[in-house]
């Protein structure tokens, strides 16, 4: 009986239902015809190769790369970027994320010795070294996500950089996507990597100097160049006639500011403790002082070192094998920085 309720429609729903179905309008040959000669207008005007060429080829796996954009070839530098050099500057980007990780992991591991710290006369405290996670995190992933994500767009290729869009009153007609790359995509993303890692850095050297005043301010004074202050004029300059560095003067000055308050509070946190576990090994006070400021500061070198060597090297010269050597120095500054933590606070 179930069976049957269910094979015969209701007769009020048939009713209602059934004048509104007879309402719908029906597929006819004329809208048929019209929707395909609407994507064929489509197609036409948006053929195959663009913008898909820049992307992977079919079925589009993760290690397939378009081949060497135009521009690339004009600079004479197509041959380095082969699909499995591409393939390797992916993978130190992405692989950049697991050192990093490690980094946070042990801060929180070595939570209680790094609060317990005292920087200038008061103690870093659980809330400070939670505070230097969260600036070191927004660093990994801030600035790891932005970059990545412009170089995926670009299919992981350094090439020219050239304005997608006319500019009024400027012979600068559009370029095609698969020839050169986003110049204007360039700059929003030098904006927010910059601006996320010097964000991050602030947020540490708050932390570090127990929340005092002007530490504060300095973070306050951080955010709201990131977020308010113009974004031009730029201090690009050329290297040979490549533009290099789209960043602007107001994003330089505090980038700078930040990375001497960060090397600074580094210094404090970590130069005694350094210099307690070298000097042991070496005869000249000088020397162990020398070794642990150096070894305190290593981590920021190679950072800075992947800076000049993706922003200039690679930028300058479209060589794709500076752009892999910059990320195996970030790898490299990560590794060192982690094991910086486990050694002066796990010991």
């Amino acid at each position: 009986m179930a069976m049957t309720s269910i094979s015969r429609p209701c007769p009020m729903v048939a009713g209602v239902a059934g004048p509104l179905l007879r309402r719908l309008p029906r597929p006819t040959s004329h809208r048929c015809s019209r929707v395909m000669a609407s994507a064929a207008e489509h197609a036409q005007k948006f053929p195959p190769e663009f913008p898909n060429a820049i992307l992977p080829p079919s079925p589009g796996c993760g290690f397939m790369k378009a081949p060497p954009k135009q521009s690339l070839v004009d600079a004479g530098m197509a041959h380095t970027a082969k699909a499995w050099v591409l393939n390797s500057v992916e993978f130190v980007h992405w692989l950049s994320f697991v050192p990093g990780i490690a980094v946070a992991w042990m801060m929180f591991q070595y939570m209680g010795a790094i609060a317990a710290v005292q920087v200038l006369g008061k103690q870093i405290g659980t809330l400070g070294v939670f505070i230097m996670m969260i600036g070191h995190l927004t660093q990994v992933y801030g600035a790891g996500l932005c970059g990545n994500m412009n170089h995926d767009y670009e299919g992981w290729q350094v090439a020219p950089f050239r304005s997608p869009l006319p500019i009024p009153n400027q012979d600068n007609p559009p370029q095609h996507a698969t020839s050169f790359n986003n110049g204007w995509l360039r700059t929003v993303t030098y904006h927010y990597l910059l601006g996320t890692y010097t964000m991050g850095m602030a947020l540490f050297s708050a932390a570090a100097l127990a929340f005092r005043p002007a530490a504060l301010a300095c973070a306050g004074l951080t955010a709201a160049v990131v977020f308010l202050a113009p974004k031009q004029p730029l201090i690009t300059r050329k290297d040979g006639e490549v533009p290099v560095l789209p960043i602007s003067k107001w994003m330089f000055g505090i980038l700078g500011a930040n990375a001497v308050l960060n090397l600074a509070c580094i210094g404090l946190i970590f130069s005694p403790r350094l210099l307690h576990l070298v000097t042991p090994y070496i005869g000249s006070d000088l020397l162990a002082k020398v070794l642990a400021g150096a070894l305190g500061a290593g981590p920021l070198l190679f950072f800075a070192a992947a800076g000049v060597l993706e922003g200039v090297k690679a930028e300058g010269t479209f060589n794709q094998y500076w752009h892999l050597a910059a990320f195996v120095s970030v790898n490299v500054g990560f590794v060192l920085m982690a094991l910086l933590y486990k050694y002066v606070f796990g010991c």
